[in-house]
């Protein structure tokens, strides 16, 4: 379990440009809910805050727009959609929707920017996303809040957001409370670099969910899915069936009674 963002973290909050009073209230109200550092912003630009307060993160606010971000590594970060319109719009049944098998109460584990949240919703699913890290959490959780594309909004009101730890969630849920549980693990070094996840990558927490983890959601749903890549995923409990690709990623549904 990765712990949660503190001050110690080095994510700052401030405002947008040029926002005024109005923009430095809503980034204090953000960075209370956080409980991270308020920066006011002034007239100063991002590279002099960036002089000015050291390495670190930081969460911009607008007072009508909304959050973007500038990583440690000074990338700019908004939440998209990446490749979830795509995925959507393709007439083919995607992968992740053949594997959860006609669920329709889903578990997302890993949040993230929630890609295959949007996916799994436009299936069909009602989705609960867990999200460990509160700075990927608030975006993604603001960017679906926010998200008016024809072809999505309708999804993304259908995910429901929660900064949690999913081993925790998992240990404490009911046997059979939801039809479907999904880990998307962030690879440490992965083969397959997606674009639009560098962001978030250095702001995500890694790790691969351990065992027990697995017998708990195994417990709670009557459909677990993990998203590997072929061949460099650390050992899986038994599967029941593979999906996808075998040169980028692959979603295995895991066997139940194991």
């Amino acid at each position: 379990m990765t712990a949660p963002l503190a001050q110690g973290d080095g994510w700052r909050v401030t405002a947008a440009p040029r926002t005024g009073p109005a923009g430095h209230a809503a980034a204090a109200e953000v960075a209370r809910g956080l409980k991270l550092p308020l920066v006011r912003r002034g007239n100063q630009s991002m590279a002099a805050l960036r002089r000015t307060h050291g390495a670190g993160g930081w969460l911009v606010v607008h007072p009508t727009h909304g959050l973007r971000a500038v990583t440690p590594q000074g990338v700019a970060w908004r939440w998209h959609p990446g490749l979830a319109r795509t995925r959507v719009a393709s007439a083919e049944t995607d992968h992740l929707l053949r594997a959860l098998d006609g669920a329709q109460r889903l578990v997302d584990a890993n949040l993230g920017q929630g890609h295959d949240a949007l996916v799994a919703a436009a299936g069909g699913c009602d989705v609960l996303g867990l999200e460990v890290q509160p700075v990927v959490h608030a975006l993604t959780h603001d960017g679906l809040a926010r998200c008016r594309d024809p072809l999505l909004a309708e999804a993304a009101s259908r995910v429901t957001t929660r900064c949690a730890d999913h081993a925790a969630w998992l240990r404490s849920a009911a046997p059979g409370c939801v039809d479907a549980v999904l880990f998307s693990p962030m690879y440490v070094d992965p083969r397959f670099r997606a674009e639009d996840l560098v962001q978030l990558r250095e702001a995500a927490a890694p790790g691969w969910p351990s065992p027990e983890t697995l017998r708990h959601a195994l417990r709670v749903a009557r459909v677990v899915v993990v998203k590997v890549e072929p061949g460099r995923h650390p050992p899986l409990p038994p599967v029941a069936a593979w999906f996808g690709g075998r040169r980028r990623v692959a979603w295995a549904r895991l066997a139940r009674g194991t």
